[in-house]
């Protein structure tokens, strides 16, 4: 995918939402009300365009992941710290550690939770990352940064969320915490800040 490409696609994105994409898609459907088959006007350039720029997100999503990682680091890491592994590619498995130091073993979330409740995919990942650091033997210290570390501390604290439900995406991680024999079966029978520390990365993107 070259930048010619993306760039005809914003173009023709912008063209079609004049900035307001919402109101766009809704006066689209209303244009398609009343009609039958033989009516329907179909628009194949704005479809290709969105999923060209669908792909760019998504390479987009991996190059924030790394570079959010780096812009950490010096916030992060103390005098005489040696990072040894560095996973810079961004993934939802929580089965990968993205950073390993002579000290600490360390997961990053850089999606931003909205405010409604909608953010099903976005939890079960920071839940992924979380199990992942929990059931890792390694005695180093343990961390999870994301944003709004309180809310997300929050969350993990559930006395409503099954944590078998939670990780129903992620079997492996389900697997080998089913068979660790945890008492309770909500996600707050699970945290424990004794053993892994959330921390907000904007206290450290910003410095």
């Amino acid at each position: 995918m070259n930048n010619h490409a993306i760039l005809n696609a914003l173009a023709e994105i912008e063209k079609f939402t004049n900035g307001d994409s919402k109101k766009a898609l809704m006066e689209l459907g209303n244009q398609y009300i009343g009609k039958g088959p033989d009516e329907i006007v179909t628009n194949q350039s704005t479809y290709e365009a969105a999923v060209i720029i669908k792909k760019a997100s998504a390479q987009i999503n991996e190059i924030v992941h790394a570079f959010g990682i780096i812009n950490c680091l010096p916030s992060i890491l103390q005098k005489g710290e040696i990072i040894e592994s560095l996973s810079l590619a961004s993934a939802a498995s929580g089965e990968g550690i993205d950073l390993v130091t002579n000290i600490r073993i360390a997961e990053f979330k850089f999606s931003e939770w909205q405010k409604s409740n909608a953010n099903g995919t976005r939890k079960r990942a920071i839940c992924a990352d979380y199990v992942s650091l929990l059931l890792n033997d390694d005695p180093r210290k343990k961390e999870l940064y994301v944003f709004d570390a309180e809310r997300i501390s929050l969350y993990l604290q559930s006395k409503k969320a099954e944590w078998k439900h939670v990780l129903s995406k992620h079997p492996k991680l389900l697997n080998r915490l089913q068979d660790k024999n945890i008492e309770g079966k909500y996600l707050c029978d699970l945290y424990n800040p004794n053993k892994i520390e959330i921390l907000d990365l904007k206290d450290y993107l910003s410095k």
